[in-house]
């Protein structure tokens, strides 16, 4: 079965330090195919991947996204609802490793498809 590319015309993955230019980089949009979904109880699930040629391999870059608004929280002490700002960020080290001394292999990233925020936890543990 294919699977549908999901335009999503918001925030994009962005080189955020450590790249050529001043200011962030635009690295890829936040576009995706879904993989898994249910209406009922309103997610989706899907993946998609970017390329991004640094050129520099002795930099350490900083990639990442952050958007706001795409996610309703509700505050425990007042009831009301309201929408955070959704970060994350991935450090690329495309230099030597120390232990080996070989170059870093490009990254390949993921991170567990289901994400339990808890209400009211100012940092992650």
């Amino acid at each position: 079965q294919a699977q549908s590319l999901v335009s999503v015309n918001e925030d994009p993955w962005e080189c955020i330090s450590g790249c050529a230019t001043s200011g962030t980089t635009f690295l890829a949009s936040q576009d995706y195919y879904c993989t898994e979904f249910n209406v009922g109880q309103n997610w989706a699930k899907g993946d998609n991947e970017f390329w991004h040629d640094f050129r520099d391999a002795e930099k350490t870059y900083i990639v990442g996204y952050s958007s706001c608004c795409w996610l309703q929280i509700q505050k425990q002490d007042t009831g009301l609802f309201h929408n955070p700002l959704i970060a994350m960020q991935i450090t690329v080290d495309l230099g030597l490793r120390s232990d080996t001394g070989q170059a870093n292999f490009p990254p390949a990233v993921g991170f567990q498809t289901t994400i339990l925020v808890i209400n009211g936890c100012l940092a992650a543990n």
